[in-house]
Parts: structure tokens; C-alpha cells; sequence
């Protein structure tokens, strides 16, 4: 199963065209449509709903996330393991609610593999999704990843016990 979460919308064909990457890349895979409507660009509001949906999936589920501002930039693209799922989304901050909600160990690894040819404004079709489809087809992911330790976190946490602020 791979879920998707983006910022995309609905009115245009940027959710489908990457649903057809996901499809010839896994045809049997389930796909299931957390949202589209994150606010533009809203890493934050992205961050608070994938963690809940990590919260409602099975282990083993592929969530591809993209709420990414950074496209086109040398930012990095990532693999993280979290409460017996993968994230597969932009190193922008989007997995920092789920990082501190949820309980540990999460790793982190950085995609490697690029394709052939890519556009520099559509990550999510070109990159993210053919790599989502790998993992959910069983492909090693330490194939086209590396391990890292140093995922982009928002500057921010849930509050603790009594405390009013977070």
C-alpha cells in the first residue's frame, strides 16, 4: 500500500500523473489518498497530518509525502523509517511531527538514485514516486540510499506533560 499526501490541489492532473508512476512501477500496489489540499507550501501543516496518518496505517505501509517548497534546490530527498513504515518525502522538515510524536528508533536514509532525465519543478512524479513503487515491490532500499543522521526538523515540538507551551 502506498499512501499520498501533497499540497498539489485537485484541479489539475499533477495527483494522477503521479499515480501512473506508482502504477507501472507496482501495478498491484493499493494506493490511498491521505490529502491534496495541505495549504501551498505549508510544511508544517504537512508534518502534523502525515504523523497522524502514520498513526492509522499497518506496518509495512509507504507513505509518499510532498509538501516541498525546496523543489529544484540541493535539497535532499528521503527514506525514513518510522513506526514500522517508510516516509519517503522532501529533507524539509515534513517528518518533524511524526520524529516527535512518535516512538523511536527512526532511521533516515538519503535517495542516491536519480533518474535519466528529471524536471526540476516535479520531484514527486520524477523522483519520489518511482522510488515509493520500488520500495512497495520489495526492492532493497540500501541499493539506491545511504544512511544519514541529520534530517531537517522544524524548530518545534509538542508540549510535555504539564507544560502550556511547545
Amino acid at each position: 500500500m502506498i499512501t499520498l499526501l501533497s499540497d498539489f490541489g485537485l484541479s489539475d492532473s499533477y495527483v494522477a500523473e503521479m499515480k501512473a508512476v506508482l502504477l507501472q512501477g507496482c501495478p498491484a500496489v493499493r494506493l490511498v489518498d491521505v490529502t491534496h489540499l495541505i495549504p501551498p507550501q505549508d510544511v508544517l501543516a504537512g508534518s502534523i497530518t502525515l504523523e497522524r496518518a502514520l498513526r492509522s496505517f499497518t506496518k509495512g505501509t509507504v507513505h509518499l509525502a510532498v509538501v516541498d517548497p525546496g523543489v529544484g534546490s540541493e535539497r535532499r530527498i528521503l527514506a525514513v523509517k518510522i513506526h514500522g513504515q517508510i516516509v519517503i518525502c522532501p529533507d524539509n522538515g515534513l517528518i518533524t511531527w511524526a520524529w516527535h510524536r512518535l516512538p523511536a528508533p527512526h532511521s533516515v536514509l538519503e535517495i542516491t538514485w536519480r533518474p535519466n532525465s528529471t524536471t526540476a519543478t516535479f520531484h514527486g512524479r520524477d523522483v519520489m514516486a518511482p522510488i515509493a513503487a520500488r520500495i512497495a515491490r520489495g526492492d532493497d532500499l540500501t541499493t539506491f540510499s545511504r544512511a544519514i543522521d541529520d534530517p531537517v526538523l522544524l524548530d518545534l515540538s509538542p508540549a510535555n506533560g504539564d507544560e502550556r507551551r511547545g
